[in-house]
């Protein structure tokens, strides 16, 4: 759901088409299914995967990546993803900004500049 739909679409109905996959998973007969609020709590993590994953592998597979990564980022400033994740915990180093970073595209170097 955070990478299919749009921002707009996420935002509209995100509660909504999870406690419609629950359902229908239940209605299957999954076992274990977490509950609403559950699911909602683990689905606010997820945008990291997306984050991650969009930004590794941009237009390398001849999709257009962009929106991809725009709708992660996005849902995790939504969901305040990052806070949940790191809240009461110290970081283990310092980051230094670039520092093992794949080089961006062509097509993405304007969004540097500017």
């Amino acid at each position: 759901m955070l990478g299919a739909l749009t921002v707009v679409e996420r935002r509209a109905d995100a509660q909504r088409l999870l406690c419609v996959y629950r359902e229908k998973l239940i209605s299957l007969g999954a076992e274990g299914v977490l509950d609403q609020n559950a699911a909602w709590e683990q689905l606010r993590r997820w945008p990291v995967w997306g984050m991650q994953t969009w930004m590794s592998n941009m237009d390398d597979w001849g999709q257009a990546g962009l929106p991809m990564v725009e709708r992660f980022f996005a849902a995790a400033e939504d969901f305040d993803t990052v806070r949940l994740l790191t809240h009461g915990r110290k970081p283990r180093r310092t980051p230094t900004l670039g520092q093992g970073a794949r080089p961006l595209t062509q097509a993405y170097q304007h969004l540097l500049e500017g």
